[in-house]
């Protein structure tokens, strides 16, 4: 163990700042507005929470860059990370070409579950407007997706079932259609576990 005076000239001195990220992060981020990573924008204020919606669609931004990567990695971790945000317009086109990803159905997968575990109309609905047009590899991929979320707990499974009728009378027909695809794939879970 190194004593302080042995240290070096730099031990007991602050260290200068980072660069910052580099590279195709470091370009998105350089290009937020001014103030957006410094949390000074405000937002608007959602059940009692202030919300910056600022950052919130800046980080929609980045991730969506970040779901446009050739790496699938990227791409799977763009989807999971942006499943956050389901409840904002400008990710929903996003989040339909990661759960309908032509180049790996990791993305598919990860993007899809992310969105289910939400258990809200946002999630549900991206996931029943993928499933109406998915290929019958990627529709095999989310409803493993379903099965993997909704297999535990009943209650769980039972808010989705109710989400996914309400949907299948959608005026989307395209949200319609996957809502009836949900349910049915829903009423065939039977959870592990239900309430006492």
């Amino acid at each position: 163990m190194l004593k302080a005076d042995e240290a070096g000239p730099d031990a007991g001195s602050p260290r200068p700042p980072e660069a910052g990220p580099s590279g195709r992060l470091g370009s998105v981020l350089a290009s937020l507005p001014v103030g957006c990573l410094d949390g000074t924008l405000t937002g608007i204020v959602e059940g009692g929470k202030q919300v910056d919606t600022d950052l919130r669609r800046a980080a929609v931004v980045a991730l969506g860059e970040l779901g446009r990567s050739q790496d699938y990695r990227d791409r799977a971790d763009a989807g999971h990370s942006l499943a956050a945000f389901a409840e904002m317009e400008e990710a929903i086109g996003p989040l339909l070409e990661l759960v309908l990803d032509p180049g790996d159905t990791f993305v598919t997968r990860r993007t899809a579950e992310a969105l289910l575990r939400r258990r809200d109309r946002a999630g549900l609905t991206i996931v029943a407007s993928a499933l109406a047009v998915a290929n019958s590899s990627r529709s095999d991929w989310i409803h493993t997706a379903i099965v993997d979320v909704f297999s535990i707990f009943s209650d769980g499974r039972d808010k989705a079932l109710r989400l996914a009728e309400e949907m299948s009378r959608d005026t989307d027909a395209r949200v319609a259609l996957g809502a009836r695809q949900l349910h049915e794939i829903l009423t065939e879970i039977d959870p592990v576990l239900h309430p006492a």
